[in-house]
């Protein structure tokens, strides 16, 4: 499916000032953080370009905020706050106060559009673009995916009062690679510019859904994200956080009362129930571990992907097959046998079930030929495998019995009793 483009923003704050590059550069603050803020407001307030201070204003926030593993946030808004009300420069504490009164944390809102009030009031300089800041009104609201109905983003157009038209974009989709929360945040020109691109891409499917049902997926794909370990260090992660104050503003915007459209996770029972389903109909074709591939299968879908095991696309197919099995299982050539004539079964028995078109199918089926090879040489590569699957690799070579509880708490003794750089 098309994935829109990161809106360009445009660097408005001086080196070293942008968020993430004073958090990774120095845990000093020399200058203080809040005068750090203050120059970047500066620079933006001379900036004649909304979609830079608007990114600006969202990219700010982060410092309001616990980040990764911390309790308390970078920054307290009230001392930012305080540091803008003493500012000589009165336009850098405009556009602090119009960032932090549209984008900030709700409790420090009120105080700094009153601060903004207050500078205008006596005459102070405001910058242009200080009352643009999150000055829009929503217009409609698409959903991206593709023919398998895997990927998947929304895209939001909103309009300023001058007419022009700028857009949102956030993925929803579940994956490994992206994790199971919102992810991708765009920002930029309405939605016929971002598809333009991709109009001629086959398996590019866009669908236009209400803005209450924008809201409520977005919403539940950012409640997803927050409980979700995130890499920081990640350039995608950070450049999404700088962006999560503007989504934030936007989705607020969107009327309530929309269905999420997200596929149900499947129970305990109701797994066991398709997977007996799916063996009835083909017992006879397949080897005896048939079922444990299969409880494979949908212990995938509900960890790396969306919940639903009938759900498939040549990228998931390639996920399961050359990341999961080798990540999560003991190499072994008989497993691989299995795995290799059960997974096109399931494929079919999927492709039944959601009435999936033949020609997607193909795909499907193309898509784990293609694999098996990758999950083959992958499963040989201990790079390649969790460290858990790794342990037990070696404890299999070792001749351990894993029924024997003795044994297996031996053997980890004397792993644990290695060096450090001979342990996984």
């Amino acid at each position: 499916m098309p994935r829109p483009k990161r809106g360009r923003g445009g660097r408005v704050t001086p080196k070293g000032t942008r968020p993430g590059d004073s958090l990774i550069q120095s845990p000093v603050e020399e200058p203080p953080l809040a005068e750090l803020v203050l120059q970047g407001a500066a620079a933006a307030a001379d900036c004649a370009d909304l979609d830079s201070a608007e990114a600006w204003a969202s990219s700010t926030q982060i410092f309001f905020r616990p980040l990764g593993f911390n309790n308390f946030p970078v920054l307290h808004p009230s001392r930012m706050l305080d540091a803008a009300e003493v500012c000589d420069d009165r336009a850098a504490a405009a556009m602090v106060a119009a960032a932090m009164g549209i984008y900030g944390p709700p409790g420090c809102r009120p105080r700094a559009s009153g601060l903004l009030e207050r500078l205008a009031e006596e005459g102070a300089p405001l910058p242009g673009c200080a009352r643009g800041l999150g000055d829009v009104k929503p217009c409609r609201a698409t959903l991206l995916t593709d023919s398998w109905d895997d990927e998947r983003a929304v895209w939001i157009d909103y309009e300023r009062p001058d007419g022009e038209l700028r857009g949102v974009g956030v993925g929803v989709g579940a994956n490994a690679a992206q994790g199971a929360f919102a992810s991708h945040f765009a920002y930029g020109p309405g939605l016929e510019a971002v598809v333009r691109p991709f109009a001629d891409q086959p398996h590019t499917v866009l669908r236009e859904i209400s803005l209450a049902d924008a809201r409520a997926m977005v919403e539940t794909a950012l409640e997803l994200r927050a409980m979700t370990d995130i890499d920081y260090e990640d350039e995608g992660n950070r450049s999404d956080d700088e962006m999560r104050a503007l989504v934030e503003q936007r989705i607020a915007l969107l009327p309530g009362g929309g269905d999420v459209r997200q596929p149900q996770r499947l129970t305990d029972e109701e797994i066991d129930g398709l997977c007996a389903e799916f063996l009835a109909l083909t017992d006879e074709r397949l080897p005896e571990s048939a079922a444990a591939v299969a409880g494979t299968i949908c212990h995938f879908a509900s960890a790396w992907a969306d919940g639903d095991p009938l759900c498939w696309s040549p990228r998931r197919v390639k996920l399961l097959l050359s990341v999961w099995i080798p990540t999560k299982s003991v190499p072994n050539d008989r497993w691989h046998d299995t795995v290799e004539s059960v997974v096109p079964c399931w494929l079919r028995f999927a492709a039944e079930r959601r009435g999936l078109a033949e020609d997607l199918l193909e795909l499907n089926l193309h898509a784990a030929r293609d694999a098996c090879g990758d999950m083959r040489a992958n499963a040989a590569d201990p790079t390649k495998r969790s460290r858990t699957t790794n342990i037990v690799t070696e404890m299999h070579a070792d001749g351990i019995d894993l029924g024997d509880d003795a044994a297996v708490q031996e053997w980890i003794e004397r792993y644990n009793a290695r060096p450090r750089h001979e342990r996984y």
